[in-house]
């Protein structure tokens, strides 16, 4: 089944704002079976709205459009539906009821603009925003299929997982089964080269590789015949890549490295504490935005300068004059100082040379040190992350995460440590 997504906005053509929002949605409506077949990007002007839904209709089964429901004067979105459609307007009850609901969790009372926005087509059905005002809307007629949802990201993803993908799905002819494995520490071209005769072997599933700074996900999809057939087949082809890459593998679906090593920590009743230098806070920013991990986050020192790191941390003075900031040493100390001064169980430490300036031919750009204390031993493991300076931060910050992760699975360490005390 074809599908077209039409994203609305002067702010995409000008590049003021970058258009996550397709890309989501091709990812989420390509691994639930569908075909993405266009992706039109048009401003906010009624004309073209209706043009490119008249264009859309023609080649596509399913037309999805993004943007332009608000009520500032560059939201036409719903003027462009009016005349599309040919429809009239009616006030919705549970829209109406929802924006009343919205205002009083704030304490406040909806003014007639606002409750504007239960006015919708009599021929949608409303789809309900949990996360702000701008309802969505669905449409079908003649065995096609057209949906309007917010542009603002946090408001569009909910409603599409929970109210329009559910309505699309029974449209399919042939329905799919996706699995996603999430990876960390091997590039795509290698996952692929480990991965050669596992793609032989299911040749019947198709195989995609998605990678991002952070590491790689990989998808299979089936057919979903009737029965179990299909599970069963996904089931034995992750069992493959699981052989052959396991110890690479975070997890599965949409989970994050930081999530896996809270889960980790909690089953096994330890606390983290982390000494960030380089990666200025990105380490307890990402462990933070975990729910509950106060239960197993100590704390996160963020000691940037030498002068920091000796004072408030009382990493020797001698060992940052004698190897200098960014040396295994120095994040050996960093590691350990984390631990004691915080009374965790584990202390973690970041030091490098994120750039562009600052390198030299003994210490270049993109060199990283990352310490690990468990009490029993401590470790230094060192990394090369390019030359750009906020992508060194964030492999930086997964490398050190990935580090707690395999100690508490039990994993041989990747990369092997440089240092160990």
């Amino acid at each position: 089944m074809n599908v077209e997504i039409i994203s609305i906005g002067d702010e995409l053509l000008n590049g003021q704002v970058v258009n996550t929002n397709a890309a989501w949605l091709g990812e989420q409506l390509t691994a639930a079976g569908f075909q993405v077949r266009r992706v039109t990007t048009i401003p906010d002007r009624v004309e073209e709205i209706v043009t490119a839904l008249r264009e859309a209709r023609e080649h596509s089964d399913v037309t999805v459009a993004t943007g332009g429901l608000g009520s500032t004067p560059d939201d036409v979105s719903l003027t462009a539906v009016v005349r599309f459609f040919n429809a009239h307007l009616r006030e919705d009850p549970v829209i109406a009821a929802d924006i009343h609901a919205f205002f009083a969790g704030l304490g406040k009372q909806p003014n007639a603009g606002h409750l504007l926005r239960a006015r919708l087509p009599e021929n949608c059905i409303p789809l309900r925003n949990t996360n702000g005002l701008a309802p969505g809307m669905f449409f079908s007629e003649k065995e096609k299929v057209v949906a309007f949802l917010p542009g603002v990201p946090h408001e569009m993803k909910p409603m599409f997982t929970g109210q329009l993908l559910p309505r699309l799905i029974p449209l399919l002819k042939t329905p799919v089964r996706t699995k996603t494995l999430v990876t960390t520490g091997l590039p795509e071209s290698r996952i692929d080269e480990y991965l050669k005769d596992v793609q032989d072997e299911f040749s019947g599933i198709r195989f995609a590789f998605l990678p991002a700074t952070t590491g790689v996900r990989i998808r299979i999809t089936s057919p979903a015949p009737p029965g179990n057939e299909g599970a069963s087949l996904l089931d034995r082809c992750e069992a493959a890549i699981r052989e052959r890459i396991g110890a690479f593998i975070i997890g599965s679906g949409t989970i994050t490295l930081e999530e896996t090593v809270g889960k980790l920590l909690t089953e096994r009743g330890l606390t983290l504490a982390v000494a960030e230098s380089c990666t200025g806070g990105l380490i307890g920013d990402r462990i933070t935005d975990v729910s509950g991990s106060s239960r197993y986050f100590q704390a996160d020192v963020v000691a940037y300068s030498n002068k920091s790191k000796i004072d408030l941390l009382q990493v020797p003075a001698e060992t940052i004059a004698t190897h200098g900031a960014v040396s295994g040493e120095t994040a050996l100390e960093l590691a350990e100082r984390a631990r004691a001064v915080t009374g965790a169980d584990l202390g973690l430490s970041t030091t490098g040379i994120a750039g562009p300036t600052g390198g030299s031919t003994e210490k270049p750009v993109g060199l990283v040190w990352v310490g690990f204390a468990s009490g029993a031993r401590t470790r230094a493991f060192r990394y090369r992350f390019g030359t750009d300076r906020r992508r060194v931060k964030e492999r930086a910050a997964q490398a050190a995460l990935d580090v707690v992760r395999r100690h508490l699975s039990d994993l041989p360490c990747h990369p092997r440590p440089e240092m160990e005390r």
